[in-house]
């Protein structure tokens, strides 16, 4: 057991830890300053030019807004003793517009006296599964062909319109739109010219609307 004991220092095996783990790991203060950050962290600052890091904030390293927002959470975590688990969150990388997408859990650091000294933090890129998910939600809601609105969400907005209605005392209108002899275009042309069609008078319908507008394609044409 001696040989184990020596072989299971501490150090060691964070050390190895941060060194491989695939999320951005890191520990922080209790003023919220980042004290140590695992190699794929490392990696992401390195990328984005950014050298010194220790000893900084999240406001420092990625800005008021979101930095901010990061250290509440941290303090409340510190503060409170109970962690934040699964956090959502969205950084906008502001040279080239792309959202990146993390799940991180926050976890209080205790000394040996039972003292919140610090702040354990593992954030996960979901990207993928955050598009995915974006994906579902705008396939349920839109028809895949021509991108307009669906029936489901035209039932929605039709909802939205009634109650808004009542509510102001106002009126809105309806149009529906049926394509005469587009069975025609199919039946001689074939579907292939069929859904170029549509899509023609799906993009000169949307263009001649109001943004708050919605045009729909609720049926075959």
């Amino acid at each position: 057991m001696e040989g184990y004991s020596h072989f299971c220092k501490d150090e060691w095996v964070l050390k190895a830890f941060f060194d491989n783990v695939g999320d951005s790991v890191y520990i922080k203060d209790r003023e919220c300053r980042l004290w140590r950050i695992s190699n794929k962290m490392a990696s992401y600052f390195a990328e984005s030019g950014i050298t010194e890091i220790y000893g900084k904030t999240d406001i420092e390293l990625f800005g008021e807004a979101f930095g901010k927002k990061t250290m509440v959470d941290d303090q409340q975590v510190m503060e409170t003793g109970q962690p934040k688990l699964s956090l959502i969150e969205n950084l906008v990388d502001s040279a080239r517009g792309d959202n990146n997408w993390t799940s991180t859990t926050k976890l209080p650091i205790y000394n040996d006296s039972g003292e919140v000294v610090g702040l354990l933090g593992i954030t996960r890129e979901i990207n993928e599964l955050k598009n995915s998910e974006i994906g579902f939600q705008w396939l349920a809601t839109h028809d895949s062909l021509t991108s307009l609105a669906n029936r489901f969400m035209l039932s929605d907005r039709i909802s939205q319109a009634i109650f808004h209605a009542k509510r102001n005392k106002s009126l809105f209108a309806l149009l529906f739109i049926d394509l005469n002899g587009f069975k025609n275009i199919n039946d001689k042309a074939g579907h292939a010219m069929g859904d170029l069609y549509l899509k023609k008078v799906a993009l000169a319908l949307t263009k001649n609307v109001r943004t708050s507008d919605t045009v729909a394609r609720i049926g075959g044409d």
